[in-house]
């Protein structure tokens, strides 16, 4: 997402965590773009280092045009093999560190009636079996975009949501799993194997890059009106187009049929073909 901002003329302050191990490559992509990139470390779980960043952002440019807030983690399992520590570091990463973060920015946003944008995910408008934990944290990321257009539109902040669907990122394949779920004889085995081997054929299924939302959202910061939320992909869109359109039964009817095929066990590409689709 960087590369697309500084593309378009953009001063960026990127934050990430593991500083010393991904910031000389970002750093090296952003050489051409000298003076208007800055790279810091910022894990969004720790005050310290939230206050830090909107600081450096202040005392380099002294002001704040846009916040695309873009941090998230991954975790699955059934909520019953999920360690507390894990739903919560889940809420802590997806939720939490994102709003806080975003409090400690609305100062500058406010002075310069800047823009909001939240990166969601399909999963924040539907729910999927064994990924209830991170659903939950992007619920609570809409509702909180939600509130927040509304709060701040008195004094010219604009908030947007980006609902992406599957993109080829490798996010999926970096989720972290229900630690309390090792045992083999879990009720919840079935779906376990089955969302396994949904997500390896997944892995290696064709899908849009993820160029495609980095565009969405440079595209989204620059209108003159953001809209309330932008869905990036065929199948965010369908699931859109499915709850907006279809009876609220029937559309949850056809859901559970997506899930249910979605984790019953097989081999080959269908699996991918029927997610996908």
């Amino acid at each position: 997402m960087v590369p697309a901002f500084l593309d378009h003329g953009w001063h960026v302050l990127a934050t990430l965590r593991g500083l010393a191990e991904r910031g000389a490559a970002l750093l090296g992509g952003g050489v051409q773009h000298s003076g208007r990139l800055a790279v810091i470390g910022l894990d969004v779980t720790r005050e310290d280092e939230r206050r830090a960043a909107v600081a450096d952002a202040r005392a380099r440019w002294g002001r704040l045009d846009c916040i695309v807030s873009n941090a998230g983690q991954a975790l699955r399992g059934a909520l019953e093999e999920v360690t507390p520590d894990q739903l919560r570091a889940q809420m802590e990463v997806n939720f939490l560190g994102a709003a806080l973060l975003l409090r400690e920015a609305l100062p500058l946003l406010r002075d310069t009636r800047g823009r909001v944008i939240l990166i969601s995910s399909l999963f924040g408008r539907v729910g999927f079996p064994l990924t209830s934990a991170y659903c939950a944290s992007k619920f609570a990321l809409e509702g909180l975009g939600a509130a927040l257009r509304e709060e701040l539109r008195p004094h010219g902040v604009q908030v947007a949501v980006v609902e992406p669907g599957r993109h080829r990122t490798g996010f999926a394949g970096r989720a972290a799993v229900g630690a309390a779920g090792a045992s083999g004889r879990s009720p919840y085995a079935p779906q376990s194997a089955a969302y396994e081997e949904l997500a390896r054929s997944l892995a290696h299924a064709p899908g849009p890059p993820a160029e495609r939302v980095a565009d969405a959202v440079i595209a989204l910061a620059e209108r003159r009106r953001m809209p309330a939320r932008l869905r990036v992909g065929r199948d965010a869109r369908l699931a859109h187009l499915m709850r907006r359109c279809l009876p609220e039964r029937l559309a949850d009817a056809l859901w559970a049929i997506t899930c249910a095929r979605a984790l019953r066990p097989r081999t080959g590409r269908g699996v991918a073909a029927e997610v996908t689709a």
